[in-house]
């Protein structure tokens, strides 16, 4: 019997607290359904002109301020602080700024632009730049900054030293003509800025004409003849003389060269063992040979081409005459 009762409890005690459960909830609906509608109400009293929600926003606003979300320009909800337009702010208003009677000075007349200096690098500017540790150096009216790049120049510093500071346009265009890789490397990456004159040339002062005078019978005079302007001479490029090592293995550094016609190539042996023979195609040069007695040897060359250099048939030297 006691068994009986327990369970009847234990059965008992989860049905209560359903129903217990269940009204809390639809007490709460009521209340929620009771203060919704009042707001509704009240929305629809302030708003009487629309006489219902006629759109989304209308009932989306309704539930917003049921919920205390903030509207922007609300009228009920911002009815006890209303937010003033910019008629009712007294800073807005023109006539406010001269109250305290301050005069504002008119705007003086504009003097017009200032003059300025023509923008660039003089010639004398480029001439100060003129060793290896300060190279600058002008090509076709335009003005490099080469100091960074001769310690990676293939052909050595010492073929652009002698024209820092100064014009290298002729030179330049001869050995790296527009299209080349060594061109467009040092016009993109080394352009320090344009060339322009010092001072503006100066117009030529007009003759003034001598007074005739009047004679029985005028002579005529005969017209000059102008004498013709002489050309300048081209100044001579002068010829490079590029080093080239041979180890006791037949290894060659550098691997290429790109040079002009009329430079010079020499060839230095540092192996000190047998006999190696230098191969040319085509020919000529002819074959050179070094070894630990001759370990030097020049080769000019004065016609353009591609060449080759073989040691033990095995490619070591390509060489570009331009």
């Amino acid at each position: 019997m006691k068994i009986t009762e327990e369970l009847n409890k234990i059965i008992s005690l989860p049905i209560v607290s359903t129903w217990i459960a269940t009204v809390l909830i639809i007490s709460n609906g009521l209340v929620f359904y009771h203060n919704f509608k009042n707001t509704i109400a009240a929305s629809e009293q302030k708003n009487n002109s629309n006489g219902i929600y006629q759109d989304n926003e209308s009932f989306g606003k309704t539930l917003s301020r049921f919920l205390n979300l903030p509207i922007e320009n609300d009228p009920i909800v911002n009815n006890d602080n209303p937010i003033p337009t910019e008629s009712q702010n007294p800073s807005a208003d023109p006539s406010s700024s001269n109250q305290n009677n301050t005069v504002v000075p008119a705007d003086s007349p504009n003097p017009g632009p200032t003059p300025t200096p023509p923008s660039g690098i003089t010639t004398a500017q480029v001439g100060t730049h003129n060793s290896s540790g300060n190279c600058w150096l002008i090509i076709s009216n335009k003005v490099y900054n080469l100091t960074s790049f001769l310690s990676i120049h293939s052909g050595g510093a010492s073929v652009i030293t002698p024209y820092c500071g100064k014009d290298a346009t002729a030179y330049f265009l001869n050995r790296h003509p527009q299209g080349s890789y060594v061109n467009y490397l040092i016009t993109h990456l080394y352009y320090q800025g344009d060339l322009v004159s010092a001072t503006p040339a100066p117009t030529s002062t007009p003759i003034p004409t001598a007074t005739a005078v009047p004679t029985a019978t005028p002579i005529p005079t005969t017209t000059a003849v102008p004498t013709a302007t002489p050309i300048p001479t081209a100044t001579p490029i002068p010829s490079v003389t590029y080093t080239v090592n041979i180890s006791g293995n037949g290894s060659i550094i550098p691997s290429s060269l790109d040079i002009a016609v009329n430079d010079t190539i020499k060839f230095v042996y540092s192996g000190g063992g047998d006999e190696i023979v230098l191969k040319f195609s085509p020919t000529p040069p002819s074959d050179i040979k070094l070894d630990h007695e001759k370990t030097q040897a020049s080769y000019k060359f004065t016609q353009s081409g591609a060449y080759i250099v073989r040691i033990n048939n095995t490619i070591r030297l390509n060489i570009t005459v331009n």
